[in-house]
């Protein structure tokens, strides 16, 4: 028997299977080993969303911020010590908080303090996919070497907090103004910039960085 013998959707479901017995500890490694290797498929396409406007589409999203029309939203996080909340606080407190989750809300009073957030996490992820000139400051190459254990680290979790405020992101988004701005400078609709950031970090996703529930409430 060969290897053309089997289904690729055998095959596939394979693969899941081993990924799903990985325990905690293993499952990290494996994500670490995946961005290690594909760390110029991610730069690309960190690359790609950060030029593709011809400008940061973050400095576009912010000249329409805030809405005062951006309905109130609150999203749930789980796992409230960890570094990812620790993050998201310096910028944005939670309206409450348990053992277990945190509740922030996103609307016209806070865009702004969200945005800088992703802009924030951006950069540094950029920092550790980019190279670097010769006064140590990131250029918009992606990198040609390997990154450090240390990097690739630095990598999964700036990618990971990405995906868990994808919601947050695509809220914003909702703002007056930002979806035809956007779509305007790069020719590109709202669901498709969305997809766009998605496929960026989409390899991050684990059981160790749940997503964010969300619920929506009218600004008062």
């Amino acid at each position: 028997m060969t290897l053309s013998d089997f289904l690729f959707g055998e095959h596939l479901q394979d693969l899941f299977d081993v990924i799903a017995s990985l325990k905690s500890s293993d499952l990290y490694k494996f994500q670490l080993f995946v961005h290690h290797r594909a760390y110029r498929k991610l730069g690309w396409r960190v690359q790609f969303f950060s030029t593709h406007w011809g400008t940061s589409p973050f400095d576009i999203i912010s000249n329409h911020l805030p809405d005062p029309d951006l309905t109130s939203e609150s999203f749930r996080l789980q796992g409230v010590h960890s570094r990812a909340h620790a993050a998201i606080n310096r910028y944005v407190e939670p309206v409450s908080e348990t053992e277990l989750e945190s509740v922030y809300l996103v609307n016209s009073d806070n865009a702004s303090s969200w945005l800088k957030l992703f802009k924030s996490v951006w950069a540094q992820l950029q920092s550790h996919l980019f190279a670097k000139d010769s006064d140590g400051k990131t250029t918009g190459t992606v990198r040609k070497d390997s990154p450090s254990r240390q990097s690739v680290e630095a990598i999964v979790a700036m990618v990971a907090l990405l995906e868990r405020l994808m919601d947050v992101f695509i809220h914003l988004l909702s703002a007056h103004g930002v979806g035809q701005a956007l779509a305007k400078a790069g020719k590109l609709d709202s669901f498709r910039i969305s997809h766009l950031l998605r496929s960026c970090f989409s390899r991050a996703r684990t059981v160790s960085y749940p997503e964010a529930n969300r619920t929506k409430s009218r600004s008062q």
